[in-house]
C-alpha cells in the first residue's frame, strides 16, 4: 500500500510487536485518552500529504501541521527546511501536532516529487494560471500530494515542471491568493469534504495498520514522560534474563531460538 510506506513511522523496537506494546503501554494513560488515541487511529489518513516548499516563517509550517493534524491525516513532507533557530515559532503554530504526525523533510523537490510518484501518488502544486484546476475538482480519494509554496514566490519552476497538475483556490475579492496556513487549510478540508462523501470515510488503514499507528503513538506519548521507552528496555532486560535463566536449568532446548516477538 503506496500511503502507509509513506507513513508514521514507528520507531520502536524491533523485538516487541505494535499489540505487545499496546498491551504494555495502554494502562499509561487515561481511559479518556485511550479513546481518544481510538478514535483518532480509526479516521487517520496517509493518502493525502501536504508538502511544503522553502517557506520563510516557519510558524506557517506549524501551522499546517496543526490543519493536517486536525483534519486527520498523517504526514507532511518539507522541502529546503529551514535552520533550528525557527523551531520555537513552529511549535508555538502547530500546537503540538508535529508530534502526531510523519515529517519528512528533503533538500531537493526534485527527489521528494519523483519519490512520491514512484510511490504511487499523484502530485499536485498550488499555483494560478491557465492550466489550474480547481481544488473541488481534484480526485482527493487517490493517493496525492498537494504541494504548497513559499509565502513570497509560491512554488518553485522545478514544482511546476514536475507536478502532475497545478490547482488553485476560487477567490472573488480583489486579492489573488490566500497565506499559506489559509491554503493549506482549505485545501485539506476539501480534501476531506470529497473522501467522506464519495467513500464514506478519509481512512483508509487496516486493522494491524491502525495497531502500528497505535503502537507508535502510545510510545511517543508516554515517552514525553520518559517512561515509554524505558519500560520497553526494562521488559526486554528482563525477558533476555529469564532465557538465559531458563538455559542454565537445562531447559534451553526449548528456547533454543526464541521469537524475538513478545
Amino acid at each position: 500500500m503506496a500511503s502507509w510506506l509513506l507513513g508514521f513511522s514507528l520507531q520502536i523496537f524491533p523485538d516487541f510487536t505494535a499489540k505487545a506494546v499496546i498491551d504494555l503501554l495502554g494502562p499509561l494513560v487515561t481511559p479518556e485518552r485511550l479513546l481518544s488515541l481510538n478514535q483518532v487511529v480509526a479516521s487517520r489518513s496517509f493518502e493525502v500529504v501536504p508538502v511544503v516548499e522553502g517557506l520563510y516563517d516557519q510558524g506557517n509550517f506549524g501551522a499546517v501541521c496543526r490543519s493536517a493534524e486536525g483534519f486527520g491525516f498523517g504526514s507532511i513532507h518539507v522541502i529546503s527546511y529551514a535552520s533550528p533557530k525557527f523551531r520555537a515559532a513552529r511549535q508555538r503554530n502547530s500546537s503540538g501536532a508535529e508530534k502526531w504526525l510523519h515529517v519528512r523533510k528533503w533538500r531537493s523537490a526534485k527527489d521528494c516529487i519523483a519519490m512520491l510518484k514512484s510511490s504511487g501518488f499523484k502530485v499536485v502544486a498550488t499555483a494560478l494560471s491557465q492550466d489550474s484546476i480547481p481544488i473541488s475538482e481534484v480526485d482527493w480519494t487517490q493517493p496525492t500530494a498537494v504541494i504548497f509554496g513559499n509565502e513570497k514566490d509560491g512554488v518553485t519552476r522545478e514544482v511546476l515542471e514536475g507536478a502532475d497538475q497545478l490547482v488553485h483556490l476560487p477567490m472573488q475579492g480583489f486579492v489573488s491568493s490566500f497565506n499559506i496556513s489559509c491554503a493549506a487549510a482549505v485545501v485539506l478540508w476539501e480534501a476531506r469534504r470529497c473522501r467522506l462523501q464519495r467513500l464514506g470515510t478519509q481512512a483508509e488503514l487496516t486493522a494491524q495498520q491502525q495497531d502500528v499507528l497505535k503502537a507508535a503513538m502510545l510510545l511517543r506519548h508516554t515517552a514525553t514522560h520518559g517512561r515509554g521507552a524505558e519500560l520497553l528496555q526494562g521488559l526486554a532486560q528482563r525477558r533476555d534474563s529469564r532465557l538465559e535463566r531458563l538455559a542454565v536449568q537445562g531447559k534451553g532446548a526449548v528456547y533454543a531460538s526464541p521469537s524475538p516477538m513478545l
